[in-house]
Formats: C-alpha cells, structure tokens, sequence
C-alpha cells in the first residue's frame, strides 16, 4: 500500500485522516539512505509543523477518526505498516516528541488537537496494560518522558483538556507498573513535571527527583488540585474503585459484583496456577487511595446517570456479600481468604462509604438510610459467621 509513496508526498498528508497517520509511520520505517535514527528525528522536527498547518486549514474541519488510537499501536501491525514487534515499540517511542510539536504548535488545545492527545492516551494506555511486553511497556513510559520533557512549562496552560487528564493519568499507572524501570522512568517524568508546574507558579521551593511511592502521592495531589471540577476525573476514580478502570471517552461500565463473586470464590484446583500479571500493584490499597480522590471532587462534576449504576452496583454487591455470609462460615481460611474475593469485598465496601458520603447532599437523591441498613445487617452477619476483619473494619469506620 505504501511501496509508492515518496517522502515529498508526506507533507501534504492530511493529519487529520487515518491515511495522514500511516504515512507518517511510514515514513518513519522505510528504506532510505539517510541513518535510521536520524531519519526518525527528521520525521519527527521537520514535518510536524507542514502537518499540523495542513490539518488546521482543512475546509471539512473532519476530527480524528474514532479509531486513530488503535491505528496508532495497536493495528499497526496488521496494517503492514509495521513489519517487526520491535517496530510498533520504537514508534510508540518517537510518538511523543510528535505530539508535543502538536502542542508546541497549538498551545491551548483545540478541539482538534485535544481528540489527537485524547487518541494518543488511548494507544498509551493499551500499551502500559499488565499483559504487554515490557518493552512496550517501557516504550509507552519513555514516549510520555519524551512528551512532558518537551512542553514543560505548557501544561500549566491546560487544565481545560481532557487529552492532558489522560496523559497524567497513564503517567500515573507506569508508577503502578511491575517493572522497576518502568517505574522508575515515571517517577522521574513525575519530578520534572512537578518542577515545572512549580516553577510556573512561581514557588521557589527546591523539588528533589522523587522516589516512585512519593511520585504516586505528589501526581494525584496534583491531579486532585487541577482536575476537582472534572466529571471525566470523577468518573475515572469511580471506576478505579469498582475495578474497572475505563479508556478515555468510554463510558464507565459496571459488571455484577454477584457474578464476579460467584467467579472468584470457588478454589482453584488447577495444576499450574497462572501468575497474577502484576505483583507490584497492591489493589485493595489502590481502592482507598481512589477513594479519597473522590472525595477531594467537587459533587458538581458527579454525573447522575453513573452514580445511579455505582448505587445499583453497590446494593447488588452488598446483598451479595450478606447471602454468601448467611450461608457460608469464613473464619481465617474462609471463602474470604482468597485475595481476588477480598479485593473485590473492598471494593464494594468503600463504594459503600463514597454513597453514605453523597447521601449528605440530598440533591444527589442517593438511599443513605437503605444503604445503612443493608452495611448493618452485613455486620450482624458478619459477627456471627466470623467474616474478614478487614471488610468489618471499613463498615464501622464510616458507619459508627
């Protein structure tokens, strides 16, 4: 498809089509007489600003097509564009040197450009997925290195976009990562951003580079500050409470809690237990640590339709945990003992405690006293069948 196409040809692409983004890949990896390495930085410093011109001049003023993320990484591959694993790593890579000229080029994020950042997180957030390569993993951390190391001093302009949200929010999860030197080159991409963000507020205190666990805190406390008003942020922290963690510009989903528990409390009684993908990530710890990001939110960002399916999810959870318990004794080497049935418990228990939260604000029309019949009666139940101290700690720590 690409053999004919000619670098000349690369500057009128239009950037906004499917077609303008495979030829800029293209062009990265074909066969040309120049070094490899200094091919890529030509693509990346010279033809940027023709495209970006090219794409603000358009007469259709058509945004970026739904899927560019997934041509960006994840249908590379298949497209012919890519021809070698290694390929779709280093494109991943030199991607964000690209989008910072986009930046560089629109300062204040149009709604064109922002569609092309928001696209963009999609394809890092596929990337720093526990079940890729860690070569891609490290690719996709390095890509967003490359980006905040390039606009630095830019983001402070951007609390309005919801590309930047998601940027930081991937930068958030590669501190969560099981690789140390994925970790680690977040948390040195998070003390460079936060020196700069510091910097533009004029706050003379001395940032030192930031070891991985006090990255994790400063970013969401950045985050907490910038984005309160946000109902995509909101959204997101809903979902990292329930387990489901959303991509950008999906809705929030909500699977039964019934049927996830019914799928996880029977043993395993394979041979060859499969490893969980991430060891490092501590689950139950991350639910609390969302949690409070939820509080922090202004209830004007609440979106009504999802609380309703976070107050459904909730009850039907809650009533499930009381069933098992009426019916099955627990105990130290209990149907709770298993870490998946524990983490999922949690999750439910501080939906729980965000729902008695809203119920102060009756605007928000959330079942406060339903709710705290159902926690008490799990906790009667609980008494008797000896249930997991950890889920009886977080009822009455908000209930009493």
């Amino acid at each position: 498809m690409f053999e004919a196409t000619s670098k000349d040809n690369f500057k009128d692409c239009n950037i906004c089509s499917l077609d303008g983004w495979q030829l800029f890949t293209h062009y990265l990896h074909e066969d040309c007489p120049e070094n490899p390495a200094y091919a890529l930085e030509v693509a990346a410093k010279r033809r940027c600003k023709p495209l970006v011109g090219r794409f603000e001049e358009s007469v259709d003023g058509n945004s970026v097509e739904p899927d560019i993320s997934q041509t960006i990484f994840a249908d590379m591959s298949a497209s012919g564009v890519l021809h070698h694993p290694e390929h779709a790593d280093q494109m991943l890579r030199k991607t964000g040197r690209f989008m910072s000229s986009l930046i560089k080029e629109d300062i204040n994020l149009t709604a064109t450009v922002d569609d092309m950042v928001v696209a963009w997180s999609k394809a890092l957030q596929l990337a720093l997925d526990d079940t890729a390569e860690v070569s891609t993993r490290q690719a996709a951390v390095d890509s967003l290195a490359e980006f905040f190391d390039t606009t630095q001093g830019l983001e402070v302009h951007t609390d309005k976009a919801l590309g930047y949200l998601h940027l930081f929010l991937s930068l958030y999860d590669s501190l969560l990562d099981d690789d140390e030197d994925v970790r680690n080159t977040g948390a040195a991409t998070v003390s460079k951003l936060l020196a700069s963000v510091a910097a533009q507020d004029d706050n003379t205190a001395v940032r030192i580079p930031l070891m991985v666990p006090a990255a994790s805190h400063q970013l969401l406390e950045f985050l907490k500050a910038r984005y309160r008003n946000f109902s995509a942020f909101w959204a997101e922290a809903v979902q990292r409470i329930i387990g489901t963690q959303s991509r950008p510009q999906q809705l929030p989903r909500f699977p039964s809690p019934r049927t996830s528990l019914e799928r996880l409390k029977p043993e395993d009684t394979t041979l060859f237990v499969e490893e969980k993908q991430n060891l490092y990530i501590d689950e139950a710890k991350e639910t609390g640590i969302w949690l409070e990001v939820l509080f922090s939110i202004d209830s004007a960002a609440i979106e009504t339709e999802t609380l309703r399916k976070l107050e459904s999810w909730t009850l039907e959870g809650i009533d499930a945990l009381i069933e098992t318990a009426s019916t099955e004794f627990d105990g130290p080497l209990g149907w709770t003992s298993k870490p998946e049935v524990l983490t999922l418990g949690v999750r439910i228990l501080h939906a729980a405690h965000a729902l008695v939260y809203y119920s102060r604000n009756e605007s928000l029309g959330v079942d406060g006293s339903g709710l705290r019949t159902r926690l008490k009666e799990m906790l009667v139940v609980g008494e008797q069948s000896q249930i997991n101290g950890t889920w009886m700690r977080i009822i009455k720590s908000f209930l009493e």
